[in-house]
């Protein structure tokens, strides 16, 4: 086992299981204590987040009442399911319960009675947790908003402790355990001796003047400065890190000798480091150990600092690896005192390797290492001169038309593949990827750039072009070359290197020419400028990492120094070529095995092949769907046509197949099984489950099954089961198994791509050039284009070849970087190209031909509920919940949950976006502190007291550079098993609970978010609880989003900040009317200081008692913010419309007709903007009088309405990275997915997208007509002057679904709205 393996283990029994922080670190935040003080203290002139005033409270009273409110929360005695409400006698009856239990009962019951009645109702009451009802109510009702401050409060202080290093006790190696350390969580690190020490590089050196400088949590000990807000303190630790290449260096000094150095080394079965900092000055005292990350200082010892340095001038840190990123160059700060006088020194760190690899004793049944891997060669496959000239016009399509008839036929029948012209149209196509994806590539060169090395790595720091809006990020990988020209030049010119590599042809020859070809053409060049003697012109590199704005490399041999450099980044064309060859081979195989496996022609329904099987998993018995895939696949002979399973999210795709193979294994011993996949994850898992599948059979065989990895997955092994890597090539040393050993396993499990490189060794062929696997199966085969799939299909297809494909084309599909090559058709997968095969279809009472395609619809992941949401939006209704209610209802009697039977939240959060200047990804801090809340609430108070594991966590976000946010937040704290990532990374996963960031937030646009597949993907990765956390108005502009928000309003889970509707059914943010009610009526119901409109299946009959001037009023327009309402013109406008006495509402328009323009002439008006929309009122309320209120769902565009958009910044430029997701053909980023049904289109008219461009950007200020009612007074005004930072996140309303108690009806009240 791996030491990283080691230290999940420790985790997981530790963390994972995540025994409660309440009661492992923290015990003494969660009891009160045991002698309430005297006087107690006093709580004065505090408000709640939604400004509300707290009366004068004993702070040891609110924490008594508080902590026994979250335990009857827990309880679910009071929840938001009954809007808060209790029982008087019940709540009366367990408090006397709960006193009853405490030790010092008899003398709290005294200090309780010292400051007034002792009752719950009066202690709640002095608290301010209980809200004031009727007289003679029989239940009290909590203030949640109060209750949730309080929980807040509780979890943020255990939070504290737990970010903090110093709680946990370092030891000194075989010193004994006594006294106050007995009991405690102890940690004893030993240095491995046997691993290198690795120096950090010196950086510069700063004296600090002697100041009293206090620090707090948002300020900067190195320029000692505090910053008033997050956004402004993130910004200075990125002026001290990597992405602004280090400019606070710029202001020290570079001694010849550091002061202090600094090493490192690994410990001896653990993840940390231990950092020897040495040093011969006497007298020093460390006051900080800083590590810079990329958003925030991590203080290293903070509690215990300052410390004096022993007298050896040696002291070791250990430091958790957790805090570093790999391949990223961090900054080590340390700040210490010498004779009085303060420094600070900086040190450089680069993590550049992961920790030790496991090491297993030998097996008979591993692959053999003796014989490895010899390939028969790859031709360089380049693209013609003739694809590359064409694709510099517009006209592009036209031209490769007239360059190959195959692609020519290809366009003339619609974009359609056919037996004749699929070898030379999906050539061309690939031909266009091809080139595209050099060109991104070679858009990245870098010159004049100065290199140093870190052993064998360096970093270099990216310079892009202000043009270039793409991310480096989404351009390079791991694993690409680079090559390094030394631009010294001994004749000529000084700069005649560089002049040289600006001819984008010759860049482009150098990226596609080969290893001896680079070698000649360097040696001329130095015929030219002259010779470096000893040093080579061009170094070979290879790329290990990729970051924001800088790129990790290795390179084998020692740079020369005081010289620059020109970089060149190139692809690793492999893949592709592989691609190339298997075109190639398809154009060689027979067309009668072609057209039964590509082009099946309509095939005659046939029963499905009936035998006795014994299920490895009997579950699926009960699954009439799984068992005749199973039963077709295993007893079939030979398949007719490609075998289809279509299988939605979480239908038991994976399981059915497994259970295939192991049927093929057990029952017939003749078959030869090959399964392919495009990612590792999904092989890693089929592999997995048979494994331990193979392990119950009856009878075994010596070699089973394999697992051939890539050399690249060397770097993910800590990753790997242990399982899996013995049966792999990866047991030890990775190396590439000769194909003759590989063909001795029943079973093979690999890549497409690996398939394709494996194949040029004479893979899937035996000695007699027959083919060795009978069975072909190519998981997740909708997510990989078709040149992908023939990379393992062209090397097994043959007369007896049965191949299987499964997945669903109507989740994530192929990843171009092409736009070109993506619409044109490449993405097509042959997986979505068969189903539109005739013998596939599906007949309109919904038969199929089970002999060659099995659909699968039973979910057995997710809660009814959320079955329910995807299957609707997505399939048509036709997706069957079955998962047992038990095992998808974690979170039924959750503290937050506001509907036990809708597992389903949205959490209204309005945050502005932002990007760094390096990258054009976004964040949303308002969306991470709300995604902290519910992560830390659920790991440190669980569900009903019971703890939540760190892997039962899933945290999804579109954007890398939130998704990286919060990843350091959970690092922080250790919380290294929550996943956290992209919807592609999650593809295939499941999670008990879903926290998804959308990020955008008053953008004109969605992005890639208005993606179909993508947020099919998010909504079926859940199975108790899926969070969702975002700005509903803006992602309203998508009608899949817009839904799904309306959907969690009318189930009463539609939390968070106020997103609701105004009386005439439009979609209000704030008082700014934006679409349609929905089905139902708007009932008030107060939530956390305001008051929020849910809908509701109930009528609000209380409308009708509105006057009708009332209801005229609620349909004029709102003032636009640009109107001062001081001028002349509104206080004449206003007054009229105050004046109007109406009877019925035909005579009011009429007046308003007859009479306003008139009554508008007489006001005296300047010419100006702001006077013309003024006087445009009047004729605006005639037509808003007559015309229809309520509209489809939409957006709306500027009009007489004034729509304004809170703090809206566009800090971004449009995105448009090289390589996306594609869905089929035209994906809404780079096409259009077919779906074949209105129903999923945007129906929206063109003059309801949004429109920003003529917004006011100030400060929203709204002016009113002061109408003596409060219904009519603006609602953003308040809202808006306070920070959302400030808000409580769990600011819900929350209601009952059910029944609550008996309650009278209150009373109407006018709408004061004041938004916390």
């Amino acid at each position: 086992m791996t030491k990283g393996k080691k230290n999940k283990a420790v985790a997981a029994k530790t963390n994972g299981s995540n025994k409660s922080c309440a009661e492992a670190i923290a015990p003494c935040l969660l009891t009160p204590p045991g002698t309430p003080p005297i006087n107690g203290f006093k709580i004065f002139n505090k408000n709640y987040g939604n400004g509300t005033n707290r009366s004068p409270t004993v702070a040891w009273e609110r924490e008594f009442i508080g902590l026994f409110l979250l335990e009857m929360g827990d309880s679910q005695e009071i929840s938001a399911r009954n809007d808060w409400y209790v029982d008087k006698m019940k709540m009366r009856r367990l408090f006397e319960v709960h006193l009853g239990k405490c030790s010092n009962y008899v003398e709290l019951r005294i200090k309780l009675s010292a400051n007034g009645p002792c009752n719950i109702g009066s202690l709640m009451q002095r608290t301010n947790f209980l809200r004031n009802t009727p007289r003679g109510s029989t239940n009290y009702q909590i203030k949640n908003f109060a209750l949730m401050e309080f929980r807040r409060e509780k979890f943020n202080a255990i939070d504290e402790m737990r970010r903090l290093p110093d709680q946990i006790t370092f030891i000194e190696p075989g010193a004994n355990v006594e006294g106050s350390l007995e009991g405690k969580l102890i940690e004893q690190y030993v240095l491995d001796t046997e691993a290198a020490a690795m120096p950090l590089m010196y950086q510069k050196t700063q004296v600090l003047p002697s100041t009293n400088f206090e620090l707090n949590s948002m300020g900067c000990y190195i320029c000692e400065h505090h910053f008033e807000s997050i956004e402004k303190y993130e910004e200075h630790v990125e002026h001290h890190g990597d992405e602004s290449d280090f400019k606070s260096l710029e202001r020290m000094t570079k001694f010849s000798e550091p002061m202090v150095t600094l090493s490192y080394q690994t410990c001896v079965d653990s993840h940390y480091f231990g950092f020897t900092l040495k040093t011969d000055l006497k007298d020093v005292v460390l006051q900080k150990f800083i590590i810079v990350q990329s958003r925030q200082f991590y203080y290293v010892y903070n509690g215990r600092m300052p410390v004096t340095m022993p007298e050896s001038g040696e002291k070791v840190f250990f430091v958790d690896s957790q805090v570093f990123t790999i391949l990223r160059e961090m900054p080590i700060v340390i700040g210490f005192t010498s004779k009085g006088q303060r420094y600070v020194e900086q040190h450089h760190f680069m993590r550049t390797t992961a920790l030790p690899k496991a090491m297993f004793n030998i097996n008979s049944y591993r692959l053999s290492s003796k014989e490895i891997f010899r390939g028969k060669g790859l031709s360089r496959a380049n693209p013609p001169t003739q694809v590359v000239h064409a694709l510099k016009h517009n006209d592009a399509q036209q031209r490769l038309v007239e360059y190959d008839k195959h692609y020519r036929n290809y366009c003339e029948q619609g974009r359609a593949l056919t037996q004749g012209n699929i070898g030379g149209a999906l050539r061309t196509l690939l031909q266009v990827e091809d080139i595209e994806r050099l060109q991104h590539y070679l858009g990245l060169k870098q010159s004049k750039v100065e290199l140093h090395q870190f052993g064998r790595e360096l970093s270099v720091k990216m310079q892009l072009p202000s043009a270039n809006n793409g991310s480096v990020e989404d351009i390079l990988s791991p694993g690409d070359d680079v090559l390094i020209i030394n631009e010294r030049v001994l004749h000529g010119s000084p700069d005649g290197i560089r002049k040289l590599l600006e001819n984008s042809n010759l860049v482009l020859e150098l990226a596609l020419k080969d290893f001896d070809s680079i070698i000649k053409w360097a040696r001329s060049l130095e015929e030219k400028m002259g010779s470096l003697m000893k040093q080579p012109r061009v170094y070979f590199a290879r790329i290990l990492g990729v970051s924001t704005q800088r790129v990790h490399i290795t390179c084998e041999r020692q740079l020369a120094d005081n010289t620059t450099y020109t970089l060149i980044f190139r692809p690793v064309r492999a893949v592709m070529r592989y691609q190339y060859r298997a075109l190639e081979q398809l154009g060689w195989t027979n067309s009668q095995h072609v057209q039964r496996i590509l082009f099946p022609e309509e095939i005659p329904r046939k029963p499905v092949a009936i035998g006795a099987l014994k299920l490895h998993n009997q579950l699926i018995s009960r699954n009439p769907e799984q068992m005749q895939a199973v039963q077709q696949i295993a007893l079939c002979p030979k398949l007719p046509a490609p075998y289809i399973v279509v299988g939605p999210p979480g239908t038991g795709k994976t399981a059915t197949i497994c259970e295939a193979i192991y049927q093929l294994f057990v029952c017939r011993p003749e078959t030869h099984i090959l399964v392919l996949a495009g990612s590792n994850t999904a092989c890693d898992e089929i592999a997995l489950r048979l494994l331990r599948a193979i392990a119950k059979a009856p009878e075994t065989q010596p070699r089973p099954l394999t697992r051939i990895f890539s050399a690249c997955c060397d770097r993910r092994i800590d990753n790997i089961d242990d399982l899996l890597l013995e049966y792999s090539n990866l047991y030890a040393v990775h190396f590439y198994p000769a194909v003759q050993a590989v063909h001795q396993y029943r079973i093979v499990v690999c890549t497409l791509s690996l398939a394709g490189k494996l194949s040029t060794g004479g893979f899937a062929l035996d000695d007699g050039e027959r083919p060795v696997f009978s069975h072909v199966f190519i998981d997740e085969a909708a997510a990989s284009t078709e040149a992908e799939c023939l990379m393992g299909i062209t090397c097994t297809i043959s007369s007896t070849t049965n191949l299987i494909l499964s997945g669903d084309h109507k989740q994530l599909g192929p990843i171009l970087q092409s736009h070109r090559a993506n619409e044109w058709g490449l993405s097509e997968s042959l997986y979505e190209r068969l189903l539109q095969r005739k013998c596939y279809q599906v007949d309109a009472e919904g038969a199929y031909n089970a002999g060659v395609q099995t659909r699968l619809i039973r979910n057995y992941r997710s809660h009814p509920e959320i079955v329910s949401l995807y299957s609707d939006l997505y399939y048509n209704g036709e997706l069957k919940a079955e998962a047992p209610i038990e095992n998808v209802s974690l979170v039924k009697s959750w503290f937050h949950t506001t509907n036990e039977d809708f597992p389903i939240m949205f959490h209204s959060v309005f945050g502005t976006v932002m990007n760094t200047k390096w990258s054009v990804s976004l964040c949303n801090n308002k969306e991470i502190d709300a995604v902290m809340d519910y992560v830390k609430d659920l790991m440190y108070f669980g569900i009903n007291g019971k703890p939540v594991a760190q892997t039962d966590i899933g945290i999804i976000s579109p954007y890398k550079n939130q998704y990286q946010r919060i990843q350091e937040q959970l690092n922080m704290r250790n919380w290294s098993q929550i996943d956290c990532g992209s919807v592609e990374l999650f593809q295939g996963k499941e999670k008990q609970i879903i926290i998804v960031s959308f990020v955008r937030s008053f953008t004109p646009k969605l992005g890639f978010l208005d993606n179909q597949r993508r947020l099919n993907v998010l909504l079926s990765r859940p199975m108790s609880l899926l969070i969702m956390i975002g700005n509903p108005r803006t992602l309203s502009q998508n009608h899949d989003f817009r839904r799904i928000i309306e959907l969690c309003r009318a189930r009463r889970t539609l939390v968070g900040v106020p997103y609701f509707l105004d009386e005439t059914g439009s979609k209000v943010v704030n008082g700014a009317a934006s679409g349609e009610a929905g089905e139902s009526e708007m009932v008030k119901r107060e939530s956390v200081g305001h008051t929020q409109i849910r809908t509701s299946p109930k009528n609000d009959t209380k409308d009708n008692a509105r006057s009708e001037l009332d209801k005229l009023f609620d349909e004029l327009p709102k003032v636009p913010r640009y109107v001062d309402p001081s001028s002349d013109a509104v206080r004449s406008v206003t007054a009229q419309m105050m004046k109007l006495q109406v009877d019925k509402k035909t005579k009011v328009v009429a007046k308003l007709t007859e009479n306003g323009p008139a009554k508008s002439n007489s006001v005296p008006l300047k010419p100006t903007p702001q006077t013309t929309a003024s006087a445009k009122i009047l004729t605006t309320a005639a037509r808003a009088a007559t015309a229809q209120t309520s509209t489809p769902l939409s957006i709306p565009t500027s009009s007489n309405r004034a729509h304004h958009y809170i703090n809206y910044k566009p800090t971004a430029p449009e995105m448009t990275p090289p390589r996306t997701s594609t869905n089929g053909r035209g994906s809404t980023v780079y096409s259009h997915v077919p779906t074949g049904s209105t129903r999923f289109e945007d129906l929206r008219a063109p003059s309801e997208q949004y429109s920003y461009s003529n917004q006011h950007r100030g400060p929203t200020e709204y002016t009113h007509i002061p109408t003596g009612s409060a219904r009519f007074e603006d609602f953003r005004a308040s809202f808006e002057q306070h920070s959302y930072r400030n808000q409580p996140h769990f600011s819900t309303n929350h209601s009952n679904n059910g029944r609550r108690p008996e309650e009278p009806k209150p009373q109407k009240k006018k709408s004061t709205c004041t938004i916390s």
